[in-house]
């Protein structure tokens, strides 16, 4: 499938590579605290040519601390950019996806708390 893309100014994202085919969120929610805790498995599709196209995705994030990003049981590394008006970027490493070539779906398990 291919889609056309249209570049937001108050974006860091790479929608260009992959799309969201479907979100499953698992939240525990602290009252006390005032945080969300949990995790978002992001479906994502290669737009076109298969996930190979980048070594990385990149998300907007905003205020929330990330504890873990994984592709099945193989764990990605991931740093954050640069704080702006928009929100931080989160870039997540693909490089160590075996076979990342042939893969046209993903399904990136992101493990995360959000800040009060």
């Amino acid at each position: 499938m291919t889609l056309k893309i249209y570049r937001d100014p108050s974006s860091a994202s790479n929608p260009h590579l992959f799309f969201t085919k479907h979100v499953t969120i698992d939240w525990t929610i602290d009252f006390n605290r005032q945080v969300l805790s949990g995790y978002c498995i992001l479906h994502l599709v290669a737009n076109e040519t298969p996930a190979k196209s980048s070594d990385f995705i990149i998300l907007d994030t905003r205020e929330i601390n990330v504890k873990n990003v994984s592709f099945e049981d193989l764990k990605l590394n991931f740093e954050f950019g640069e704080k702006n008006f928009a929100g931080q970027p989160l870039k997540i490493s693909l490089s160590n996806i075996p076979n990342l070539d042939s893969i046209k779906e993903l399904a990136l398990k992101i493990e995360y708390e959000t800040s009060r």
